[in-house]
């Protein structure tokens, strides 16, 4: 473990982690486990262990992905058959749309639905039947399904119940009952209460003076369990890894076919960033089932990362090398963290450490294109849950991106419907074009994030007058944190949008939707009766006036 040590504790002396727990496997088989680290920095805390708790946040993607292909193999569930076969009372907000998705559309994040995660929820273990059947109805389709890689939170959360349908238990009891004790995951849980019972890493906050503590709020939603909000330790998702290397075999039973391993680490959907890639980067690909793919130093690198308050935890595998890299930590931001990740890929796989990996040194070969060929890409385009809006234009046989508030980008191309953006010449961001089947543009994926064409009226002149019905308290009530509300008001006749105490401008794009940073807000109902208007985020959480 010394040389392991050598990799983390000098962050930790510098105060830039807390503390983390880590795994590493060589050749299929568990080689270093390990603690660093205190639980709190609050002067109460414990070392921490391979034994320890963290909250893993999305790796419990994988984990319900892992629940479904067992499911699969018992005949009890078929990825490519319509999910209105299982639940046939689900209604979609587009009919046509919804009968097309199917299981791998859910595992593969391809449903074309957005994403509406909730850190506060239900608790008790029908919330997930009743999340997806009241809640789901409201989303907006953003594509058709099978079209494009839109990482949702929340569809995971159907295929979750749909294991329920199936078996007739709660979800949380069939995930144990399949995965965590055939894989002796004996500590791994969704419950709070059970995991407060053994060493738990608590979460921290850093405050206005830039000053770390402790966190005394746990997140908790039992509707979101198939996509978040369980604890587990790196002893316990090493086994997982080990089962995978392993082609499903773990303590000399089968636990998934060979088969069903390859089809899980199968690109379902890709995000069009490889152009962008240097041949000895990193990137994310696209996802498979259950599992993001990537690349590492030229090698294939599948899993999934976990982010929830301040945790930030990585469970990856390098299959073609058979070796794995678990890190599990509950105070590290991304540059310490992504250092200490990188330091223990190069350890997992063998490699020397690495020379500057700057794209600046690695340019794709460039193509050029006549201005009636760039004339398909103009227009606007919008990210959805970021509130995040991009324009594209022509000037001079060259293609040209402009976000609100900043100067014009200058594109180049590399390939069909391929482009690249140098950001401060550290590296290409890539941005590539898709089309439908009728050969139209429909949306733009920049740096893998997808973007979705909309026309914008270009001669808006809001009226702030007009705006006085929007004001006042919205509230989601399925979100059982009564604190967090959405405060509207107008200000030097500009509206404005409170998120607790962070306040955000509101950039109008028609006259009742608004860019802003958490999201797009959009108000929909009688707008001659402000009780009866209602308050959409990212096309899919509703929020009501709260005197309601």
């Amino acid at each position: 473990m010394k040389d392991i040590s050598n990799l983390i504790q000098p962050s930790i002396d510098k105060s830039e982690i807390v503390g983390a727990a880590v795994a590493i496997l060589q050749d299929g088989q568990i080689v270093h486990t390990g603690g660093f680290g205190q639980t709190t920095n609050a002067g109460h805390g414990i070392p921490i262990t391979d034994k320890t708790l963290f909250v893993y946040g999305s790796i419990a993607k994988n984990v319900c992905a892992a629940l479904i292909m067992r499911l699969v193999e018992q005949n009890l569930l078929d990825l490519d058959r319509p999910i209105l076969t299982y639940l046939p009372d689900l209604e979609f907000s587009n009919p046509l749309y919804g009968k097309r998705i199917t299981l791998r559309h859910l595992l593969s994040h391809t449903t074309g639905l957005p994403s509406a995660g909730k850190d506060f929820g239900p608790r008790d273990p029908d919330a997930l039947r009743r999340f997806v059947y009241e809640q789901i109805p409201h989303y907006k389709f953003l594509a058709e399904p099978g079209k494009v890689h839109l990482y949702s939170s929340t569809v995971l959360c159907i295929a979750g119940h749909i294991a329920e349908v199936v078996t007739g238990k709660y979800y949380d009891d069939l995930v144990r009952e399949l995965v965590f004790e055939p894989l002796q995951m004996t500590r791994t849980t969704f419950d709070p209460t059970g995991a407060m019972t053994y060493p738990l890493a608590l979460p921290h906050e850093v405050n206005t003076q830039g000053e770390v503590s402790v966190s005394h709020k746990l997140m908790i939603n039992a509707s979101g369990n198939p996509s978040g909000f369980g604890y587990t330790c790196a002893t316990d998702l090493a086994n997982l890894a080990q089962m995978y290397l392993n082609d499903g075999l773990f303590g000399g039973d089968q636990f998934l076919t060979p088969e069903s391993v390859k089809e899980m680490q199968k690109m379902e959907r890709s995000c069009l960033t490889d152009q962008a890639i240097p041949p000895h980067g990193h990137g994310f690909l696209g996802y498979g089932l259950g599992f993001e793919i990537s690349q590492y130093r030229g090698k294939e690198m599948v899993g999934h990362g976990g982010i929830q308050l301040s945790y930030n935890c990585t469970f990856r595998l390098f299959p073609n090398e058979n070796a794995a890299v678990v890190v599990l930590s509950h105070y590290a931001p991304m540059g310490a963290g992504w250092q200490v990740m990188k330091s223990l890929f190069d350890y997992a796989l063998d490699l020397p450490k690495p020379k500057s990996l700057k794209a600046i040194d690695y340019r794709p070969e460039l193509i050029s294109l006549k201005e009636k060929e760039l004339q398909q890409y103009v227009g606007s385009f919008l990210n959805v849950e970021v509130g995040h809006l991009v324009k594209f234009s022509v000037d001079q046989e060259r293609l040209l991106l402009e976000e609100l508030g900043e100067e014009s980008k200058i594109l180049d191309a590399v390939g069909k419907h391929q482009f690249c953006l140098i950001i401060e010449e550290l590296y290409l961001q890539p941005i590539t074009f898709a089309e439908n089947d009728n050969g139209a543009i429909t949306h733009v994926m920049i740096g893998g994030e997808p973007y979705f064409h909309i026309k914008l009226n270009e001669v808006l002149q809001p009226d702030p007058h007009q705006w006085e019905v929007f004001e006042g308290v919205y509230q989601d009530p399925s979100n059982k944190n009564i604190d967090e509300t959405l405060s509207i008001r107008i200000k030097d006749n500009e509206l404005f949008v409170s998120e607790g105490s962070n306040e955000f401008k509101m950039h109008p794009i028609d006259h009742h939707s608004f860019l802003t940073e958490i999201g797009l807000i959009e108000f929909e109902g009688d707008f001659e009766n402000k009780g009866s208007i209602i308050l959409m985020l990212g096309k899919a959480v509703c929020y009501y006036p709260k005197s309601i």
